[in-house]
C-alpha cells in the first residue's frame, strides 16, 4: 500500500488556513431542519490528500484542495463533533453530538451505517 500524497508541512498548514478562510467567508447552508450550520468542528484531509473533509453542524462538506471549490457534501443525522477516514480511506466515520455514529463508502450519498 502507498503512502498518502501529502504537501510539506509549512504547505499544508497555508492550505488549511487558507481553507478555514475561505469557510469563514462562505459558510455552508444548514442541512435541512439545522437551524444554522453551526461552527466548524474538524477539518481533515482525505488519505489521497485530494479533499479538505469539513465537519460543521450542517453535515459534512468536502472541498477540493487545488482550489477550494465544494466537491459535495454529506447530510448527517445531527451536527457533525468529528470525522474520520479508515487505513485504506474506503470508508468515512463521523461522529454527532448525540453521540450517533454514521459511515460511508468513500464517494456514496447514503451512509451504510447509523
Amino acid at each position: 500500500m502507498s503512502e498518502p500524497i501529502r504537501p510539506p508541512m509549512d504547505e499544508t498548514l497555508a492550505t488549511l488556513d487558507a481553507a478555514l478562510l475561505l469557510l469563514r467567508q462562505r459558510p455552508p447552508e444548514p442541512a435541512a431542519g439545522a437551524a444554522s450550520q453551526g461552527s466548524l468542528s474538524q477539518a481533515i484531509w482525505s488519505p489521497d490528500g485530494a479533499t479538505l473533509t469539513v465537519a460543521t453542524a450542517a453535515g459534512i462538506f468536502f472541498y477540493e484542495t487545488s482550489n477550494f471549490g465544494l466537491v459535495r457534501s454529506l447530510t448527517t443525522d445531527g451536527p457533525v463533533t468529528s470525522v474520520a477516514y479508515s487505513a485504506d480511506g474506503q470508508i468515512l466515520g463521523a461522529g454527532t453530538s448525540s453521540g450517533a455514529v454514521q459511515c460511508w463508502r468513500t464517494g456514496a450519498d447514503e451512509p451504510f451505517l447509523t
